[in-house]
């Protein structure tokens, strides 16, 4: 059964299961109808196609219990079966950086030192803690930044499927290593990787979306002249896309490192201070923001680095923005309900301002 959301009967069983086949489907026939219109060879987007599926087949098998369970069962044991799956994505990466002239030998060495990275260091930790409660150790803190640096400083290749304003192939390979180090590696508990909501999970993602936006988002965003409305609004038939496109590729892959991992790992460690978590894991997502280029800023010298633009704004919007996702995710235990309120943001914000 799934470590993170365990179900009660096979109905249910069924009923994620078919969720997660019209989630593949949706994104593999509008993922292949755009390829479509590219001017690839043939062979070239046959290539993109279906290296896609097999990425979206991976990401949605760790929210299938048993699917969850026969990776578990097959990687099980000694750090050989463990770092199969890192090697079969490194093939992947490969096998599509080449079909598109973009493989360097540079390229390929550093993608697979950083897919066998975190799988290395969280072997090394479940073996110390000898069977302990899962916890943020030192390991388990660099497995995280491993996982995560690369892609926040843009030091993995920039190669997009399909090529050309596509989605990072990076991003797919470092949200499928996450799930796969800390959830059947590492063993960590709670996730909540799941597209079966409930009632209450949609109540909470109804109303951590409605307080940011009405309490913080616009009176701040406004009055610090962060944003301002626009009067150029996306065809009303593409919305449908968008949402799709910010669910899976940008909310979810976030709220899965930093709090399905991040404020998972907290709260786990430190049981008696669930709100300072809640908060710390926002002060975080916050500080993850401050490379961004969006004013305005206050500049500062840091010693032995120079000069430091921060854009304040941003990162304190964005640190409000990550208490309400982490508090959608403690309410409702699933990751998938914090991502529905980051997606919720995201698509107000840039459908109306």
């Amino acid at each position: 059964m799934c470590r993170s959301t365990p179900l009660r009967a096979p109905a249910e069983i069924k009923i994620v299961r078919r969720i997660n086949f019209g989630f593949f489907l949706l994104l593999w026939l509008g993922f292949s109808y755009r390829v479509a219109a590219t001017e690839l060879s043939f062979q070239q987007k046959g290539m993109a196609i279906l290296v896609f599926a097999a990425l979206m087949c991976a990401y949605l098998a760790f929210a299938d219990p048993p699917a969850l369970q026969l990776i578990e069962r097959a990687c099980g044991g000694s750090i050989w079966p463990r770092s199969v799956p890192p090697l079969v994505l490194w093939g992947i990466f490969a096998a599509y950086a080449k079909s598109v002239a973009r493989l360097t030998i540079d390229d390929a060495v550093f993608v697979l030192i950083y897919l066998m990275v975190p799988v290395l260091l969280l072997s090394l930790d479940r073996h110390l803690s000898r069977g302990a409660r899962v916890r943020l150790s030192p390991l388990a803190a660099a497995a995280v930044l491993s996982l995560w640096w690369p892609i926040e400083f843009e030091w993995l290749p920039a190669v997009a499927i399909p090529p050309r304003n596509g989605i990072p192939l990076v991003l797919l390979l470092g949200i499928i290593s996450a799930l796969y180090a800390f959830v059947v590696v590492h063993g960590l508990e709670g996730m909540g990787y799941t597209f079966a909501l409930n009632r209450a999970d949609w109540k909470w993602t109804g109303i951590c979306f409605s307080l940011f936006v009405a309490f913080f988002a616009v009176p701040l965003g406004i009055s610090l002249q962060f944003v301002e409305s626009s009067s150029e609004v996306m065809p009303v038939w593409l919305w449908p896309a968008a949402v799709v496109g910010i669910f899976f590729f940008t909310a979810l892959p976030e709220e899965i490192l930093f709090r399905g991992i991040i404020l998972n790992l907290l709260r786990h460690s430190w049981r008696a201070y669930p709100q300072a978590m809640l908060v710390l894991s926002a002060v975080i997502f916050g500080m993850a923001h401050a490379n961004n280029s969006n004013p305005p800023f206050v500049t500062f010298t840091i010693p032995g680095y120079g000069l430091m633009q921060l854009p304040w704004v941003y990162v304190l919007l964005s640190t409000i923005a990550g208490w309400f996702y982490g508090l959608a995710y403690l309410k409702t235990g699933k990751v998938t309900a914090s991502a529905l309120v980051h997606t919720l943001v995201n698509t107000w914000w840039a459908l109306f301002f």
